[in-house]
């Protein structure tokens, strides 16, 4: 092969290559617009989380992840506020990020210390849909267009929606409708304010946590978001939404 003839191929090679990665970075981009596009009308039957959790049923023998859709208008409001006032009590108000929790965590970060909080529902929204578990600066940082667009795509009570339907309240279980079986032997719709409370206290470690045996810490935590719902105005602050 002559040295014209081998410039050639290599250039060939390289556009065939660039237009290949154009092509994947195109389809990757598009994904997640169709599919929040999509999420105005199509509930999920699983998340980047769920998925992840049956690949590990099959692999390492665990328990198949449990999940059941429960419209909004078929979850209690209480059950709405208890998971707002746990987790974003500015959710009616952001565009999707807190910027004053953000500033925390980061002063934290530089202090050296771990970050706590600073994750709207929309964020974990986003993370449980499209991203995974372990903490990493990639992941917070594709955490963020993500956001935006679910925030740009989705009405706020849509979200509140997919996020009460896909957030982890069990070992294996996923939406409150499940985390309200395993955690109460009950449907979401008989719990009450002090069950659902303590519901939306699972949602940072769903694996450990135990409703029906809290530590003392999880029982004042419990009595914060109780004390929470009534200060954000209960049902009224719903209608924001």
């Amino acid at each position: 092969m002559s040295t014209f003839s081998g410039v050639v191929l290599l250039r060939l090679t390289l556009q065939r290559a660039k237009r290949f990665i154009l092509i994947a970075i195109l389809v990757v981009t598009l994904i997640p617009v169709l599919m929040s596009v999509a999420l105005r009308w199509v509930n999920p039957p699983t998340s980047a989380f769920m998925l992840r959790a049956q690949l590990m049923s099959v692999i390492q023998d665990t328990p198949y992840p449990l999940h059941r859709w429960q419209s909004l208008d078929h979850i209690p409001t209480r059950m709405q506020m208890a998971v707002i006032a746990a987790e974003d009590q500015k959710f009616a108000q952001h565009p999707g990020f807190d910027v004053q929790a953000l500033k925390t965590a980061l002063h934290q970060v530089i202090a050296g210390k771990k970050a706590r909080g600073g994750s709207t529902i929309s964020q974990q929204l986003a993370k449980n849909l499209f991203l995974w578990e372990e903490r990493s600066y990639v992941r917070k940082a594709l955490e963020i267009p993500l956001t935006l667009l679910l925030e740009t795509t989705l009405s706020k009570s849509r979200i509140l929606e997919l996020y009460l339907n896909l957030a982890q309240f069990g070992p294996f279980h996923y939406g409150v409708a499940e985390g309200a079986k395993y955690q109460f032997n009950k449907p979401v719709t008989q719990l009450d304010t002090a069950q659902a409370a303590m519901l939306a206290c699972m949602l940072p470690a769903p694996a450990r946590y135990q409703a029906l045996q809290p530590s003392r810490s999880l029982k004042r935590k419990q009595r914060l978001i109780i004390r929470a719902i009534d200060n954000l105005g209960g049902t009224r602050y719903l209608r924001q939404l």
